[in-house]
């Protein structure tokens, strides 16, 4: 995307592969920027993203096959498991293994679906392109439980080339942000817990629903394995929502 009409830390150039897969661009972007160390005008930013072993934590975009394997039959695992096999493929197919460790690359791919915003942007030539992108400071705000209670509203400005946060109701002093996740598309809470690590309780935007024999074998898990992680957890609890119309979860 090298003609994009304005400079922020995106994806449009990278020294490993000039690719069109903007997404992947951007993984690779953070990781070189990170190579840089304190050099890298993004250090400051680059410091506050988590790392493996805390997106192990609670992302299920980090967890073990072994964890995810109980609930192979969640949306959410096979999104996953598709996500990753075409990720190592399009690093094995550019050969980027001969600069940087396929774990680095993950790392960079799940920062980059957990922390960036998709927006379309005005290109020298006049066309509008989609693209991610990651914006230090904003990336900091957190969602809120529903609607009413998101503050802000953020969005690209093409006349004024920047990314503009604005509050849309009066904010205290001391008072939190509270920024929407469904701006560029709503989300079930499969699809935020895929992105994100979380769910949100009442959410308006409904899960696929699965079917009994797939929820049984779910929902009657032991309880070490429900309980083995944040991760498992949140699994369950989203086997669960995925499972309220066949009724098994009222015999769990």
């Amino acid at each position: 995307s090298d003609d994009v009409a304005w400079p922020s830390y995106q994806s449009q150039s990278t020294s490993l592969f000039p690719s069109p897969r903007s997404d992947y661009l951007l993984a690779i972007r953070i990781w070189e920027e990170e190579q840089k160390g304190e050099e890298s005008r993004w250090a400051t930013f680059l410091k506050e993203l988590p790392g493996a072993e805390e997106f192990a934590t609670f992302h299920p975009m980090m967890a073990s096959d072994a964890l995810l394997r109980p609930f192979e039959a969640l949306p959410i695992v096979k999104m996953i498991n598709l996500r990753k096999k075409k990720a190592h493929k399009w690093f094995q197919v550019n050969s980027l293994g001969n600069r940087l460790r396929w774990e680095d690359f993950w790392l960079g791919y799940v920062r980059y679906i957990s922390r960036s915003y998709g927006i379309t942007v005005k290109t020298k030539t006049g066309k509008r392109k989609w693209m991610p992108v990651a914006v230090p400071v904003a990336d900091l705000g957190n969602t809120a439980a529903t609607q009413d209670q998101v503050n802000t509203r953020w969005a690209y400005d093409d006349e004024r080339e920047e990314f503009v946060v604005t509050v849309t109701m009066p904010v205290a002093e001391g008072q939190e942000l509270f920024e929407s996740y469904q701006i560029s598309s709503l989300k079930d809470n499969s699809k935020l817990a895929y992105m994100f690590g979380f769910t949100l309780p009442g959410n308006p935007t409904h899960v696929e629903q699965l079917s009994s024999e797939v929820c049984r074998s779910m929902l009657q898990l032991p309880e070490e394995v429900m309980g083995r992680s944040r991760v498992s957890s949140l699994l369950y609890s989203l086997a669960q929502e995925h499972c309220v119309a066949s009724g098994e979860t009222e015999k769990a």
